[in-house]
């Protein structure tokens, strides 16, 4: 919405859906905020982009969305920024995008997306920026001057001053000359002309009511003087201020003003407090803040994300290790030696694919995330529960275009990785080759990669919640597939199932043989003076528990052969006149 109106002033459409949030409406249309003068009828003048193709807005906008999946846990990376000249200053072209590469450079948005524009038809010609501060080559989000923006800013609006000749404002912070900038009251140099920082010297960042206010020390006086969390709560509760945690750390409030904990002292961090009072509990005669559960339920469904893919990572890079021993004991030969590194290849593309599905389960959580008013306006709801990827292993990377075909999916191709995607272009599954990425809400997908699994080797490891094994499970029993979890335990195995039906039908044929004859004809068919033969061992049993290609031996088994021996031994002893 903020990059639709740089680039065209004209808002209906967007003020029809947002017209309640006033910051909003501000940037959209200033003329509806009363008591703001403003020249009718804001107009583009120039645009331009950075680190963004195309001619479309709707396609930078994607790209930029697409840039923030690189820091799935970044709040707030797009950032709004004017430059404003002075009234009767009108720069050319080549200044307006002189004035783009120096912001640019002195906030650190070098490797950034922007979006800019210039704005005329108003008392002072201005420059719009939208700012992805996602660092696009180290992947991280930039904070400029430590996340003293505004201070930055002000040596910026210098350098532009430097460089293009514009009049300084009288109150201004800093004055540069030949690229050098230096605090306008005390001479201090904040950069060198070739664009160093180092050693130079660093306006301090101070809140003006810190230390000078009387509530401060009598706060650091109870936060020394406590002995336990309660008594630290109950000292400050008279002082109308408050300890709490917030994130990894802590802030304290004082009346209206609030800080981060270490700013106070370093001995009131939240590492040092709660090593000198333990683990931090909140006050118990104290309402706790709704709010503050739902940021913890989102802290703990972002936990739960992060927990299940490492253990969809540990099972892949199982079967990596599976398949590097397989490797070995296998004749060495070319054909050999490039198979292994297809299979290496595609290990490597798998574990990329699961780690961007677990990101954008992550981003979801994101951009579910409501700030305090909306939760309230929204009537507090739960926290969001994101849909976590299921995973389904195949045993090589052959593919198969007709199973796609039979179910509906449209296959595409791209860096030797496939999508299967339904008719409204919504990504289905993620082929990687061995492991295939599903859509844990589509039945039809996830049939559809079991069946391509299913073509690909004997039977199919599966990785998912509950809900997932019990559909797979319904299709296999339709289909005839052999499922197993990734702990080794068999999901379905029809195996089993065929062989209860046999020897359910055994049991009763043998039922009726019997019926018809008698003990005596039993009798008088075994031979009087016959030696005896031992038992033979009947064939373990195969259970539900284990899958049934790969039977595990069992202690009931050893104990069966060490019976048999010696059962053996004491009818040797017999015919022999010794005894065991």
């Amino acid at each position: 919405m903020l990059s639709t109106y740089v680039l065209n002033a004209s808002t209906d459409k967007l003020l029809a859906a947002d017209g309640e949030n006033a910051l909003a409406s501000y940037v959209l249309d200033t003329q509806i905020l009363e008591g703001h003068a403003t020249a009718p009828g804001e107009k583009v003048d120039l645009h331009g982009v950075r680190r963004l193709l195309g001619n479309q807005l709707s396609q930078q906008q994607r790209q930029m969305l697409a840039a923030n999946l690189l820091a799935p846990r970044a709040m707030d990376s797009i950032e709004h920024y004017i430059l404003s000249w002075q009234s009767g200053e009108l720069p050319v072209p080549a200044q307006v995008e002189e004035a783009v590469d120096i912001f640019a450079q002195e906030m650190g948005f070098e490797n950034c997306q922007i979006i800019w524009a210039t704005h005329s038809n108003t008392p002072n010609y201005h420059l719009h920026l939208v700012v992805n501060r996602v660092d696009l080559a180290r992947q991280k989000v930039v904070t400029p001057a430590g996340g003293w923006d505004i201070d930055r800013l002000h040596q910026v609006s210098s350098l532009i001053e430097d460089a293009q000749g514009w009049a300084s404002e009288p109150n201004s912070i800093y004055t540069a000359r030949g690229g050098e900038v230096r605090e306008r009251s005390t001479g201090k140099v904040m950069r060198r002309a070739n664009g160093s920082r180092q050693g130079c010297d660093i306006r301090k960042k101070a809140s003006a009511e810190k230390g000078r206010s009387p509530e401060y020390p009598a706060v650091a006086d109870a936060l020394k003087a406590a002995q336990t969390w309660q008594e630290l709560h109950n000292r400050l509760s008279k002082l109308h201020a408050t300890y709490r945690q917030k994130g990894s750390g802590a802030v304290i409030t004082i009346g209206e003003v609030q800080m981060k904990a270490s700013d106070l002292g370093r001995e009131f961090s939240y590492g040092e407090m709660t090593k000198r009072l333990g683990h931090f509990t909140p006050d118990l005669f104290c309402e706790r803040d709704a709010y503050e559960d739902y940021l913890a339920g989102l802290r703990a469904e972002r936990a739960r994300v992060r927990e299940a893919l490492n253990e969809a990572l540990a099972q892949l890079r199982a079967r990596r290790l599976a398949m590097k021993k397989k490797a070995r004991a296998e004749k060495e030969s070319h054909a050999t030696l490039i198979d292994e590194a297809r299979r290496l290849r595609c290990l490597d593309l798998a574990e990329a694919q699961i780690k961007k599905a677990f990101d954008r389960a992550r981003a979801t959580i994101s951009q579910n995330q409501l700030r305090r008013e909306a939760w309230h306006k929204a009537n507090c709801p739960d926290p969001y529960q994101v849909e976590l990827p299921v995973l389904v292993f195949a045993h090589n990377y052959a593919r198969d275009e007709e199973i796609a075909a039979a179910h509906g999916l449209n296959r595409q191709e791209y860096d030797h990785a496939v999508e299967y995607r339904r008719d409204d272009g919504t990504l289905a599954i993620s082929d990687a080759g061995i492991v295939l990425v599903v859509d844990p809400s589509d039945r039809n997908a996830i049939a559809a990669s079991l069946a391509l699994a299913h073509r690909r080797g004997d039977f199919i490891p599966v990785f998912g919640p509950p809900s997932f094994q019990q559909v797979c499970r319904e299709v296999a029993k339709a289909k005839g597939y052999a499922l197993v979890l990734a702990t080794g335990e068999a999901l379905h195995d029809p195996a089993v199932v065929d062989e209860k039906v046999a020897s359910s039908k055994s049991v009763n044929e043998s039922t009726s043989k019997t019926g018809t004859q008698s003990k005596k004809e039993l009798s008088s068919s075994e031979p009087k003076n016959s030696e005896k033969t031992p038992p033979q061992k009947s064939a373990p049993r195969r259970t539900p528990n284990h899958f049934s290609r790969f039977p595990q031996p069992s202690r009931d088994d050893e104990n069966d052969e060490l019976s048999d021996a010696v059962r053996l031994a004491a009818m040797k002893g017999r015919r022999n006149g010794s005894s065991l």
